[in-house]
C-alpha cells in the first residue's frame, strides 16, 4: 500500500512536470502551416484577424495559384477577377454569416462553426468537381481547421493545404499563460480541439445532417465556373 502511494505520488508528480514543460509549447502547437502550391480553389474561413486572413488570400491568388475563391460562411464563390473583388472591398463583413442561422437550428447547434464552414466549402467544391485547395485562416486556428479538414475530406481523393495569415498581434511569449487574452486564447482553441475530436468520434451527429446542409445553405456564385 505504501508503495502504491508513493507510486501514485511520483506520477502525480511527473505529469505535473511535464505539463509545466509543455505549456510553453501550447500556441506553438496550433500554428499550422504549408506553403502554397497549385490547386482548384481558396477556401477563405472568416473571423478574428480578417484583415490579415484576406491579405493571405489575395497573395495567394494574385501569384496565381488559383482563380476561385469560397468564403463559405457568406455563401459566396467567384472566379477570375470576381475573386480578388471578393477580398478588396469590405461589404462582405457587413454581411452577417450564413453559418449563424445554422448553428441557431438544433441540429446543428453543438458542431464547430468552422466543421460546417468546411462541410459547406467541400459541398462547393464537389458540385465544381474540385479535388485540391488551400485554406486560409489566421495563424492559431491552422491547426483545428487541418484536424477538421482531414475529417472531413479525408486522406485519399483530394488534396488539402493549409497556409495562414499573418499574424496581426503580438504572438503569446512563453509567458502567455500569464496573459489572459493569450489564456482565454490558447485555451479556447484546445477545447474547441477536444469537443470536436469527441463529438467525431463518437459520430454524435449522423451522415444525414451533412446531406442536408445542401437544402440549408443556398451559394451565390459571384461568377459562372469555367
Amino acid at each position: 500500500m505504501v508503495h502504491q502511494k508513493h507510486f501514485g505520488l511520483v506520477s502525480a508528480i511527473i505529469c505535473i512536470a511535464a505539463l509545466a514543460l509543455l505549456l510553453p509549447y501550447a500556441p506553438s502547437y496550433l500554428k499550422y502551416a504549408e506553403k502554397p502550391s497549385a490547386c482548384d480553389c481558396i477556401v477563405l474561413l472568416i473571423g478574428p484577424e480578417n484583415v490579415s486572413r484576406q491579405e493571405r488570400a489575395r497573395e495567394i491568388l494574385g501569384k496565381g495559384y488559383t482563380n476561385c475563391l469560397i468564403i463559405p460562411a457568406l455563401g459566396k464563390l467567384a472566379t477570375g477577377p470576381s475573386s480578388l473583388g471578393l477580398v478588396t472591398g469590405k461589404s462582405e463583413h457587413a454581411q452577417a454569416p450564413l453559418t449563424d442561422s445554422l448553428c441557431e437550428q438544433w441540429q446543428y447547434r453543438l458542431m464547430e462553426n468552422t466543421q460546417l464552414e468546411i462541410l459547406l466549402a467541400k459541398k462547393s467544391m464537389d458540385r465544381h468537381s474540385m479535388k485540391s485547395v488551400i485554406f486560409v485562416s489566421s495563424p492559431y486556428h491552422m491547426r483545428r481547421v487541418r484536424i477538421i479538414a482531414d475529417s472531413v475530406f479525408g486522406h485519399g481523393e483530394y488534396r488539402t493545404a493549409f497556409v495562414p495569415g499573418n499574424h496581426e498581434n503580438n504572438e503569446p511569449s512563453a509567458w502567455w499563460i500569464l496573459d489572459g487574452h493569450d489564456l482565454w486564447w490558447v485555451s479556447s482553441e484546445y477545447l474547441k480541439i477536444a469537443w470536436f475530436l469527441v463529438y467525431d468520434g463518437m459520430h454524435l451527429f449522423p451522415d444525414t445532417l451533412v446531406e442536408r446542409l445542401e437544402s440549408a445553405f443556398t451559394w451565390r456564385d459571384s461568377d459562372p465556373i469555367c
